[in-house]
């Protein structure tokens, strides 16, 4: 229900978002997503699979694994946000695209940390509570869409509400997570080696995936304007 919920809010969203930038801009704003949805890979990394599956095992290793995790994830999560706002700024794009990625970057540590809590519920078979962060995430972006698009804010303040959607997402994990599993961040090098020795071949697989499904847009941008995009992505 909480994944029907949030796909039918977030369609809802992007028929509006696209009705009121215009085909253009929303080619841009299709862009800066459909980009940073490559480097989303790398600030997940596989980790979150192997997570439920280390605390499967022995629930009273979870609140290092959980600290090790977020660790892990904190490094990574950094990576994926300076090697995204790096190569936009090498690739011809303008300063509103790279103004988008630069604040839609930001949505990848919280996403990321988002993922890492959920594990805990995963293994708990409580995902109710994953839903409802979910479900928030989306009301809060909803409103801060609605907001934007009243005060004709623009594109790139559209991006910064996603980002606040996944950040209030990140808070209600973690909120709820603690109440089960004490989240602490610690570093174990022998744990975090383990853990990304068996996460790596989940991430490279996720990351073909992810380019196969999202790098079209990125090469039409680069070969076609923002208006192309804008109505390749609304197809």
């Amino acid at each position: 229900i909480g994944n029907g919920f949030s796909a039918l809010v977030a369609f809802l969203l992007n028929a509006l978002v696209a009705r009121y930038l215009g085909t253009e801009i929303f080619g841009r704003y299709s862009f800066v997503f459909a980009f940073l949805a490559n480097f989303m890979v790398l600030s997940v990394f596989g980790i979150d699979t192997i997570l439920v599956r280390e605390m499967s095992r022995d629930a009273l290793k979870a609140e290092k694994l959980i600290g090790n995790a977020v660790v892990l994830k904190l490094f990574f999560s950094l990576a994926a946000m300076i090697i995204s706002v790096a190569i936009v700024f090498l690739l011809p794009y303008d300063s509103s695209i790279r103004l988008g990625v630069i604040f839609g970057s930001l949505g990848l540590c919280f996403y990321s940390l988002a993922m890492s809590f959920s594990s805990v519920f995963q293994v708990r078979l409580e995902m109710i509570y994953a839903a409802i962060a979910g479900i928030a995430s989306k009301l809060v972006f909803g409103l801060l869409t609605f907001y934007v698009i009243l005060t004709n804010g623009g594109f790139v303040k559209l991006i910064v509400a996603s980002s606040i959607g996944f950040a209030a997402q990140a808070l209600l994990m973690y909120l709820f997570s603690r109440r089960r599993v004490k989240v602490k961040p610690s570093f174990d090098a022998v744990l975090c080696r383990e853990l990304l020795r068996e996460a790596w071949p989940i991430a490279l697989v996720t990351l073909f995936i992810t380019l196969y499904y999202r790098i079209d847009s990125v090469l039409l941008s680069l070969i076609r304007d923002t208006t192309e995009v804008g109505y390749y992505s609304a197809a």
